[in-house]
């Protein structure tokens, strides 16, 4: 099964795939394996970010799948990365 890749154009030239897997909350030791699925799928944009705390699976999975003699290439997937600002000051 794969889901059908609908793209927003953006100022800079790029794609970025509308539908996305978000990683927030995801449960530990699970989410190596949701990113997986999820390439498979045919998700090609992953919604992370530092303070979700669980980078160094998502990295393992983009490892695992993406490569010159892998089925996807790095260019093929966005991965969105959320960084915190501090509006207490």
């Amino acid at each position: 099964m794969c889901i059908r890749l609908l793209t927003f154009l953006l100022n800079t030239g790029c794609k970025m795939p509308l539908i996305g897997l978000g990683t927030w909350k995801s449960e530990p030791g699970k989410v190596k394996q949701g990113v997986i699925w999820a390439l498979e799928a045919g998700y090609r944009h992953i919604d992370c970010a530092p303070i979700y705390g669980n980078e160094a699976e998502i990295g393992e999975a983009l490892q695992e799948k993406l490569g010159t003699k892998k089925s996807l290439r790095r260019e093929d997937v966005l991965s969105l990365d959320f960084v915190q600002f501090c509006t207490c000051c």
